[in-house]
């Protein structure tokens, strides 16, 4: 008997897989950053204030924006969450 593999088992399988590398998928990635590059750039904060608001380095939003290094899924999240936040309040 022949088992469908269905969108759900994809998704478990790419869960697993970002669960072993701790990195965000590089599209994700990509437009995360494209994203914290606007908000930089706007003069909404430099990337020191983004880093006090995230809770990490200086550094590692440089390297973000630099694309030297890739957001953990933690940050990935933190970041996700940040910009939500930021977009309801040019809302307002």
């Amino acid at each position: 008997m022949v088992i469908p593999y269905t969108a759900q088992d994809k998704y478990l399988e790419i869960c697993t897989f970002l669960s072993y590398t701790n990195k965000m998928a590089p599209k994700e990635s990509e437009k995360l950053n494209s994203d914290l590059r606007v908000w930089v750039d706007a003069k909404y904060g430099g990337s020191a204030e983004l880093a006090r608001m995230l809770g990490v380095s200086r550094q590692l939003v440089s390297d973000w924006l630099a694309g030297r290094t890739t957001p953990t899924l933690d940050s990935g999240l933190k970041i996700q969450a940040f910009l939500k936040k930021q977009r309801r309040r040019s809302r307002t």
